[in-house]
């Protein structure tokens, strides 16, 4: 028997191609460009870390360990953050490092991206 000519055909499409190629490619844009931000919020918090777990904190002030925290954030390129973005509060249980901070991102065109980073550690 001979194959009919009005059999439907299965397979992606030109226009159902072309979607997913920009899918992709969108995908990929918003992690190229918005990637190298969470790397250097991941580089912040494990600065905060290991400056709280540092056994010399209790006797530092507020501006020593602000001026640590810039040191180690300078040596591991990190420049969206500075010294106001951070914050100290005083609990029971000792004080609480914070940091809050806002990036914004041109994407294409008029859409622009904007990232908030907050992070808190405790300081016995």
């Amino acid at each position: 028997m001979m194959p009919s000519h009005r059999t439907a055909r299965r397979g992606f499409s030109l226009i159902g191609t072309l979607i997913w190629v920009l899918l992709i490619g969108g995908a990929a844009t918003l992690g190229l460009k918005l990637g190298p931000y969470y790397l250097q919020f991941w580089t912040v918090r494990s600065v905060m870390d290991d400056t709280a777990r540092n056994p010399d904190i209790a006797e530092m002030g507020r501006q020593a360990i602000i001026q640590s925290l810039e040191k180690k954030l300078y040596i591991n390129d990190v420049r969206s953050v500075n010294n106001e973005n951070f914050s100290f509060e005083k609990t029971d249980t000792g004080r609480v490092l914070g940091v809050h901070y806002e990036v914004r991102e041109h994407l294409f065109a008029n859409l622009d991206a904007i990232l908030t980073f907050d992070h808190q550690t405790l300081i016995p």
